[in-house]
C-alpha cells in the first residue's frame, strides 16, 4: 500500500505527515473538491451581481 505526505496547517502550527492512499483519497481529495465547488459558487455570485 503507498503512503501519501500530506502537509497541515493551522496558524502557524505546521505539521507533516504520511496516509495510506486510501485515507487521502477518502478525506483529503474530498476536501479539496468541495473547498473548489465552494470558490466557483462564490464567483459565480460575483458574476451575478455585476448585472
Amino acid at each position: 500500500m503507498s503512503e501519501r505526505k500530506i502537509k497541515i496547517q493551522s496558524g502557524k502550527e505546521m505539521a507533516r505527515i504520511e496516509v495510506p492512499e486510501e485515507e487521502y483519497q477518502k478525506y483529503y481529495r474530498r476536501w479539496q473538491q468541495k473547498k473548489a465547488e465552494q470558490r466557483n459558487r462564490e464567483t459565480m455570485e460575483e458574476d451575478m451581481d455585476k448585472f
